[in-house]
């Protein structure tokens, strides 16, 4: 008899035990879901544009966090010439700043308010080629590299010296 209802009082435990469980995975996983949707977003580098600070394999971690994009920063934002493409770029003048040739000649064209300017190495699309970017369409700004594969002839190595590397 004591074993009985010992065995039942188990599998009472047990039902309850589980069903936490699942409640705790359920919950892990919608905090998840909006972390990624409005905290921070992880973005995979397809390319050289920013070279050597963020190289082609480096994962980035992207902040969501709302603030007007500043000189320097790196920003992911949807491209003006590519549908469903992101692209990743440095902003070289903020809301209202100036185009130049040269620094301190305020005889070029104003950034119109709400929109940025941005650059990316020789060969690679910038605002020179698709223009100003909507500070709308910025998803955020990169501010870590959080892993690093490069590609060898031998296949993917780790790049350990450029794990957790801050940018800007």
């Amino acid at each position: 008899m004591f074993f009985q209802s010992a065995h039942q009082f188990m599998q009472k435990q047990g039902s309850i035990l589980w069903r936490h469980y699942v409640l705790v995975l359920l919950i892990c996983l919608v905090l998840g879901l909006l972390a990624r949707g409005f905290l921070f977003e992880p973005y995979r580098v397809n390319n050289g544009a920013l070279s050597p600070d963020v190289l082609p394999g480096d994962i980035v971690w992207v902040s969501k966090w709302r603030r007007s994009p500043q000189v320097g920063d790196l920003v992911l934002f949807r491209c003006p010439h590519m549908m469903n493409t992101y692209c990743l770029r440095r902003v070289a003048v903020k809301p209202g700043g100036w185009i130049t040739e040269n620094e301190g000649d305020n005889s070029g064209t104003r950034v119109p308010p709400g929109y940025i300017w941005v650059t990316s190495e020789e060969g690679y699309p910038d605002s020179e080629d698709f223009g100003v970017v909507a500070v709308g369409e910025v998803v955020g700004r990169a501010t870590h590299i959080v892993w690093s594969l490069s590609s060898t002839p031998k296949g993917s190595q780790v790049n350990w010296s450029r794990i957790f590397k801050i940018l800007n």
